[in-house]
């Protein structure tokens, strides 16, 4: 290999480098404080009332959540029945942060001064209802929900 060769490579890999470190600081520092503030709206969203689900938008939503609900159910369900029914779906998916998203995930459980909680009612019976959800940055940067569970319990009041 020749010496200009050589030069060539070198400044070729360092650039490669360099950009992979730049990318990877602005992947964590970007995508790690957007996620923080998805999170804590949709926390103070869900506080007020957690059948607020409207608060997220079903573009976040991973796309194993895509393949169960559709975006008319995710956005029309008026009746507390039709909610629990959204959230056993929601709750029927099977999604986690691959090693990649570990690095941007935040979650309306972290700093929990407040729980995303609430009774609701249903043909005579009262559920305590609690989200947590998990929300991760995707390869371009765009935040996305990849763990979302409803916790739904029979309330003794």
């Amino acid at each position: 290999m020749s010496k200009k060769s050589k030069i060539v490579l070198s400044v070729t890999s360092f650039l490669i480098l360099l950009f992979l470190i730049v990318y990877a600081l602005l992947y964590y520092i970007y995508g790690f404080g957007i996620n923080q503030e998805i999170c804590y709206n949709i926390k103070d969203g869900l506080v007020e009332n957690v059948t607020n689900i409207q608060i997220v938008d079903y573009d976040w939503l991973s796309s194993s959540y895509k393949k169960s609900i559709t975006k008319e159910e995710f956005q029309s369900p008026k009746s507390t029945d039709e909610y629990l029914t959204l959230f056993n779906k929601i709750n029927a998916v099977n999604s986690k942060a691959n090693f990649f998203q570990q690095f941007s995930l935040v979650s309306t459980d972290y700093g929990k001064k407040t729980a995303s909680q609430m009774v609701v009612s249903n043909d005579g019976n009262e559920y305590l209802v609690t989200h947590h959800i998990n929300v991760a940055s995707t390869f371009l940067l765009k935040p996305q929900i990849v763990e979302w569970n409803i916790d739904i319990e029979v309330f003794q009041g």
